[in-house]
């Protein structure tokens, strides 16, 4: 269940976490990126002291969401593999990271899930990328902060 409406996701170099927020870390011995993905439960403004935030929702909520690290999302056996996560788990929310794509690919392979929202942090050289999808079922995603290494967004109810 969840109650408060934010999240943030970034791209660090260092093996260290912020706070309680978990690192995603692909291989420890590896030079790829690592990602800060953190989900702030049950205080508004907990994420960030922004007046854009957005309040907690009134009632609990359910979100199901897949984080993929695609280390290339140009891949076949990536596509594939998610196309079969999204049918057996039908997430309200898809993030990858690594995509190593810009947002025409990103919009090309929602379309193909049949997700209507694109967010998208992009490659740099062929290196990074962040894709947020979302189906817009239950949510939609509203831009708070978005650059070259991050988005944050609001989540807002639909």
């Amino acid at each position: 269940m969840m109650k408060n409406s934010s999240m943030c996701l970034r791209p660090n170099n260092t093996s260290s976490s912020v706070g309680n927020s978990p690192i995603f870390q692909p291989h420890l011995t590896s030079p790829l990126l690592t990602y800060h993905l953190r989900f702030n439960i049950g205080r508004a403004n907990s994420l960030l002291q922004l007046s854009t935030i957005t309040p907690a929702f009134e009632d609990d909520t359910d979100l199901t969401a897949i984080y993929y690290n695609a280390r290339g999302a140009a891949l076949f056996a990536f596509r594939a593999h998610l196309q079969e996560l999204v049918n057996e788990y039908r997430p309200m929310i898809i993030i990858m990271t690594e995509t190593k794509l810009g947002i025409g690919e990103a919009h090309q392979l929602a379309s193909a899930l049949q997700y209507n929202q694109v967010m998208s942090a992009a490659a740099t050289r062929y290196y990074g990328g962040i894709w947020l999808f979302s189906d817009l079922r239950n949510f939609s995603l509203e831009p708070i902060l978005q650059g070259d290494n991050q988005i944050t967004v609001n989540l807002l109810k639909v």
